[in-house]
Order: structure tokens, then sequence, then C-alpha cells
């Protein structure tokens, strides 16, 4: 069982009232909102979709108005007037050529999923009435068939709006129309007639400094005062949307990197969790930026390796590794080299007597900045490795 084609048509015709209030609704219900009111004009081709073998192109003017987001992020209200002319031949069918022009008026739910900067692509679809006029054309048609008449509609298809400044755009869109009737030409074949079409329009949407475009969290006017782009939720592409940068990290929503470490903000706030306000968050003498991208250090800790020393002071002072405590594996720590036993922290053997730094400090007790450390004329490593007392001068020679 299915629906008449009368049963279709009064179907539609009273979805048609149900969408147009919720325009209205969506018209008054958003008045105070920052959603914007914008108008539109085009122009492209169309042509017919019924029994004519071939169709010709024909003109296809739309006005039309929207409200940018006035349902929700992603839905569109629309509402236009189309006019339109389809022609094509007849003769294999038996009636002569035909040329009927349309008077189109419908409501349309854009939906656009995403946003790719200045560039917004959508689907649509909708419903809506279409007048038709063929009584001008001197012409046969079916015993059955009008020469005008009211009939439903649906409409359906795709576009993109590219936005060229604050309040001009251009929109391109194909799509396609069915209408609830088979006599948009003269033949019949008990199946409904509709069209294609094709448009580029200018839209001219208007102004108001209170509207935030983009869903920043700032107003469009704010956004032009503080110079960022009102249609571009992060100007300075940081990963901070501008509204976040003014309201909650006080970030300059112009520059990616506030603080110039060489971090963009939003890595600073999300990925690191650093000050983007502070180009050295740990204060250790080192930019985070060169912390995480060079030297691999902590930039939320001085002293990452834990010897003692900040890492500023190992990269640019002391030339030792700041992740790592021994530089050069001697057995004591870099700070402990540097402030307490006043080694090389790059040399594991800072006296060069064949003794490891770690070892004459922790085992045999002798100073590791004197390769002689009893004084005895012979190297510490020697005495150790032939057994005397590098700590006792008088085993230092044979007596005579």
């Amino acid at each position: 069982m299915g629906l008449t084609s009368h049963g279709l048509q009064t179907m539609t015709t009273k979805l048609t009232a149900i969408l147009l209030l919720l325009l209205l609704f969506t018209a008054s219900t958003h008045a105070q909102s920052n959603r914007t009111w914008s108008f539109g004009a085009g122009i492209g081709p169309s042509f017919g979709v019924n029994e004519s073998e071939h169709q010709s192109l024909g003109p296809y003017l739309r006005l039309y108005g929207y409200k940018f987001r006035g349902i929700s992020d992603q839905l569109t209200p629309e509402f236009g007037l189309s006019i339109l002319k389809n022609s094509g031949d007849n003769p294999p069918l038996g009636y002569s050529n035909y040329s009927t022009t349309m008077i189109d008026f419908d409501a349309r739910l854009r939906f656009s999923p995403i946003e790719l900067n200045k560039f917004l692509p959508y689907i649509y679809g909708g419903i809506g009435g279409v007048y038709w006029n063929s009584s001008l054309e001197p012409f046969n048609r079916a015993a059955d068939s009008k020469a005008a008449g009211l009939a439903a509609a649906i409409h359906f298809g795709g576009g993109v709006s590219a936005k060229l400044n604050s309040t001009w755009s251009v929109d391109l869109s194909v799509g396609s129309s069915i209408s609830f009737t088979d006599n948009l030409n003269q033949a019949h074949d008990d199946r409904n007639d509709g069209w294609w079409h094709a448009m580029v329009g200018m839209v001219y949407s208007l102004y108001s400094g209170s509207n935030d475009s983009d869903d920043d969290g700032l107003t469009d006017d704010q956004e032009r005062m503080l110079g960022t782009d009102p249609y571009n939720a992060d100007s300075d592409n940081d990963g901070l949307s501008d509204g976040d940068e003014i309201n909650t990290y006080k970030t300059n929503p112009l520059n990616s990197d506030s603080d110039n470490d060489g971090l963009r903000d939003g890595d600073e706030i999300f990925q690191y969790h650093t000050d983007p306000l502070r180009a050295d968050s740990d204060s250790d003498g080192l930019l985070d930026g060169d912390e995480i991208l060079t030297f691999h250090s902590n930039p939320l800790k001085t002293d990452t390796d834990g010897d003692g020393l900040k890492d500023g002071e190992e990269a640019h002072i002391y030339h030792t590794d700041p992740t790592k405590a021994d530089t050069d594996g001697d057995g004591l720590n870099d700070g402990e080299e540097i402030t307490i036993y006043k080694t090389n922290p790059l040399s594991p053997d800072t006296d060069g007597d064949q003794l490891g730094d770690g070892d004459e400090v922790h085992q045999y007790k002798t100073s590791p900045t004197n390769p002689d450390t009893d004084g005895g004329s012979v190297f510490d490593g020697i005495e150790v490795k032939r057994g005397t007392n590098p700590l006792d001068a008088s085993d230092d020679t044979k007596q005579k």
C-alpha cells in the first residue's frame, strides 16, 4: 500500500506549514542571540527532470535569507523564493516542445558539520510549494494535463559558503527538486516531475557588534578592537580559542607563542602544563622550549636530575647533562663535583692519576684534584696499583 499523489501533496503541504512555523519560532526565540541574519541573491542554470527526452538549460534565479546557526551550531534555517524556466523536446512522445515557468517558495534547513577557516560546507533539505505555468506556449498536451497550477515540492542538495569579509560571502550550491505533480511538461507517465539546478550567490550579512560569529567567546566588536579574526575562533592557530586566551589564560591571541619560549600557547597549557606567559616556568635558566625540544629536561622542575645544579647552570655554565646526575660516570654527581670536591664533572679522573674521582673520594680517601695526595712523588693510582698507601709519603720510594 502507498500514498496517492494527492495524499503525498497533502502531507507535504502540512510539513511545509510545520517547517514555516519552526522558522518563525526560530526567528523569535533567537532574536536576542548572537546569530546573524544574512540575505542573498543567486543565479545559475536549471534543467527539467520529466518525460522529455532532450532538456535545455534554463535560467534559475533565487532570493533567500537565513539565520546563521539559528537553531544550533550545525543547523541554519533558510527560506527563499526561486524563479526558473525549463524547456525541452517532446516530439517522440507525440506532443510539441514545452516551456514552463516556475515560481518556487521553500523553507530549508542547512546542516554544517564542519567549518574550514573561512569555508563552510553544508548539505540541505527542505519543502515548499511551486507554481508552474506553461499556458503561454502553444502546444498539444495530454488530455489530463494542466497548463498551470500549484503543487508541493521537496528540495535537497549541498554547497559551500566562502567568507570574503565581515559582511559579504559567496555561496555555491547544487541541488535537486521533486514536485508532487506530473504537469511541469504536457506529457504524462504517472511519475512526478522535477528539476536540477546549480547556483552562485552573493550573500550580505547584517552587521551586529554583539555577534560572536566564530563562537570563541568574544563578540565581533571585541575582536575588531583586539585585531583578531571574528570569523576564526583561533586567530593565531596556537590551539587556544581567542576568547580563552583573553578571558582565561591572558595570553596574546595574535601571537601563537606569547612568551616566545619556542612552544605554542596551546601546547604549554594542554600538553606540557607550563606557563604560557613565562618563558622559563621553573626559573632554572632554560627556556621551556629549550628544555622540551633541545635538552629534554623537565620545564616544571629546576633540577631535573636532582644533582644539586639547576638545569640552566648545567646547560650554559658547566656543560653537563641536566638529565643525568653523574655526567662523566665517575661516581660523583655533578653538583658534588662542582660545589664540594671542585672536580671536573666532565672528566671521570680530574687529576689524571688513573683513579676515578668517585673512587678517590669514597674508597681511597685521596684528593681527586691532586694526583699525588701524600706528596711522596708517586701518583695515587700507581700507589694503589702497586699496593702502597697513597696517603703515606714514606712508602712512596724504597729505603736504602
